[in-house]
């Protein structure tokens, strides 16, 4: 190492402070910028898991309630599922006239 890139030499000092300064203001924003992003990763996550668990009640009180009706519910338990496959290809049928929805169906 030379005597004149000493780092306690006074006229190193300017190069030392604005290194460390340039290091911890990346470092903040780098910081900011994860914080940000792990906020909308939270909400999304959060929004994701309430629509999982409020469908997931709903198929089990459909699938509890057609136990119930004993050898009743098999037919209609069938009955119900066709009419909901055919609504959703109705639905997914008109989505493709949607332009945007369209480009992807």
């Amino acid at each position: 190492m030379a005597w004149y890139s000493n780092p306690f030499l006074p006229w190193n000092w300017p190069a030392d402070v604005t290194k460390s300064y340039i290091g911890q203001l990346e470092f903040s924003l780098e910081y900011l910028l994860y914080s940000f992003l792990n906020t909308i990763l939270s909400v999304v996550q959060a929004l994701l898991s309430g629509i999982e668990f409020a469908f997931s009640g709903f198929l089990l009180v459909v699938v509890l309630s057609f136990q119930a009706m004993g050898p009743l519910g098999l037919p209609l338990f069938t009955g119900l599922f066709i009419v909901t496959a055919g609504i959703g290809m109705d639905l997914f049928h008109f989505a493709k006239d949607i332009p945007i929805v369209g480009d992807f169906i």
